[in-house]
C-alpha cells in the first residue's frame, strides 16, 4: 500500500492512509469474527507493591542483574515490578 501510493500526488501522506486502513480492517475483523487485537494493556501485566494491573507499570523500569531476581516469580510475557525494581520476563 505504501509503494503504491508514493506513484500517485496526495496531500495526505501514505503513512496516514495506512494507518487508517490497517484500524478499519482489524474494527471490521473484530465485529464480524472472534478476532481479538492484542494491545499493551491486553498482551502485558504488572505488579507493583500488590497491585496489579494491565498495561505499562506505573514506576520506571531499574535495571536488576539475571542472578539476583527471584526465580519462578512471573509468567512468560509478564513484568514483575516490585517496589525497588521492574522487569520484563520473556
Amino acid at each position: 500500500m505504501l509503494i503504491a501510493r508514493r506513484r500517485t500526488r496526495s496531500r495526505i501522506p501514505a503513512h496516514l492512509i495506512a494507518l487508517a486502513v490497517g484500524t478499519a480492517t482489524a474494527w471490521v475483523l473484530a465485529t464480524l469474527t472472534d478476532f481479538e487485537v492484542a494491545t499493551i494493556g491486553s498482551r502485558f501485566l504488572f505488579d507493583v507493591g500488590g497491585i496489579s494491573g494491565h498495561g505499562i507499570p506505573p514506576v520506571p523500569p531499574t535495571f536488576t542483574l539475571p542472578w539476583n531476581q527471584p526465580a519462578g516469580r512471573s509468567a512468560a510475557g509478564t513484568v514483575v515490578c516490585s517496589s525497588a525494581s521492574c522487569w520484563a520476563r520473556r
